[in-house]
């Protein structure tokens, strides 16, 4: 993949998780729920390194690093579709899967679908075409 191409997808995840409504709860924060099991995460801080969620269930800070999102996003354009089942055949790595996944199809909604009945992520078919090029 083209660092390049992959740059322009973190920076406009990153952007667009700032824009995300804030929590009730703690309102300084942006929040965002998990897609099957509707858990609420606050977004504590948004880096170029990493992202550090902490989920309302666990009140437990979690850091997740770019390259996680950057596994995610590799595997959605050479398969077209992620698991969030962690251990599933098709799921890219099984470490936070669940908030992984409602980051990437929140904020890359132009991108990326959520498909309920199955619990996993699609890239959109036009997406696919136009990203797959820039696979290795």
């Amino acid at each position: 993949m083209l660092r390049s191409e992959w740059q322009s997808i973190w920076n406009e995840l990153r952007n667009n998780l700032n824009n995300l409504p804030r929590c009730p709860d703690h309102p300084e924060y942006p929040c965002i729920e998990t897609l099957s099991m509707s858990i609420k995460n606050d977004i504590l801080e948004i880096k170029d390194s990493g992202i550090t969620v902490r989920s309302h269930r666990t009140n437990k800070p979690d850091f997740i690093e770019t390259k996680r999102f950057q596994t995610w996003w590799v595997h959605l354009v050479t398969h077209g579709v992620a698991s969030l089942k962690p251990g599933s055949e098709n799921n890219p790595h099984p470490w936070r899967s669940c908030i992984v996944g409602a980051i990437l199809a929140k904020c890359l909604d132009k991108y990326i679908e959520y498909i309920a009945a199955t619990n996993e992520i699609k890239l959109k078919k036009e997406v696919m075409d136009k990203f797959s090029v820039f696979v290795q």
